[in-house]
């Protein structure tokens, strides 16, 4: 029975099918379930799958560009999925009509290939289109990261400005949602981070923390995090065992700043008057 496919990767025309399938097949009746609901049933039958399978048959140039577009665009792999574009389904088959040991062009039908092709309308190229773009992106943020930095942050800052209370809404939630699921990692991720920048530059770090605990609008967002988060807050220091001691000591500030300081000072400022005399 056909349970998963055990490679990391798709290095064969034979392997594709196998990742497509989900696995290597037990027997002969498992091909025939599998083709059963294929949109490709017409063309293969489970002969010349089979023939694919172990790598003794190919398919003919012609046939290459329909047949791919009645592929999936992804295939799963051992360690997660795999994305075969045209030009690396072309290079697979061109892989499986050269090996070593000898190999068949598989005849297809022209009429059939006509008729699949009417069949599969343009979802795939429009697929493809999008998997180009993601890669053109993925590896042009690989080789510009300050760029790419510098250009996302103009489009959230543009976005921003055009967004809606209720997208705000949703996506302050959703990074909520995000930071509570993963909040060790992402401490551990920022304390590493922070600590690498005190080693390479202390004073950009000191300045940065400077620029923060000195913003006009500090009480402002000090005040907001809490409200926001007061629940949590409360349930934090009531289990903390150190939150009568902070409790206590903070009374006693605002006592002295308050009431005693406020006396002091003027037992000082009387004293010091009447030196003067």
């Amino acid at each position: 029975m056909v349970q998963f496919y055990c490679k990391n990767g798709i290095d064969s025309l034979a392997d594709l099918f196998k990742a497509w399938m989900g696995g290597e097949a037990d027997d002969f009746s498992e091909l025939k379930i599998f083709l059963k609901s294929n949109i490709l049933h017409e063309i293969l039958d489970p002969n010349i799958l089979d023939g694919i399978l172990r790598e003794q048959l190919y398919f003919p140039d012609y046939a290459v560009p329909i047949i791919y577009q009645a592929l999936p665009l992804k295939f799963k792999v051992r360690d997660g999925e795999v994305t075969v574009l045209p030009e690396e389904f072309n290079a697979l088959n061109y892989k499986a009509a050269h090996v070593a040991h000898p190999v068949a062009s598989i005849d297809v039908s022209l009429k059939l290939l006509k008729d699949l092709k009417q069949k599969l309308g343009t979802s795939k190229e429009i697929e493809v289109k999008r998997e180009k773009a993601r890669r053109y992106r993925r590896k042009y943020r690989a080789l510009h990261p300050e760029k790419e930095k510098i250009a996302a942050k103009k489009r959230w800052e543009r976005e921003k400005t055009e967004m809606t209370l209720e997208r705000r809404e949703a996506i302050r939630k959703a990074q909520l949602k995000y930071i509570r699921k993963n909040r060790k990692e992402l401490s551990e991720k920022q304390k590493e981070r922070r600590r690498r920048e005190k080693l390479e530059n202390p004073l950009s770090v000191y300045e940065r923390d400077d620029k923060i605990n000195h913003a006009s609008n500090r009480k402002e967002i000090k005040k907001r995090y809490y409200e926001r988060h007061k629940n949590e807050i409360l349930a934090r220091a009531k289990n903390n065992p150190k939150e009568k001691e902070w409790q206590r000591k903070y009374k006693a500030k605002v006592r002295f700043r308050e009431k005693t300081g406020a006396k002091i000072l003027s037992l000082l400022n009387g004293i010091i008057n009447s030196k003067s005399h």
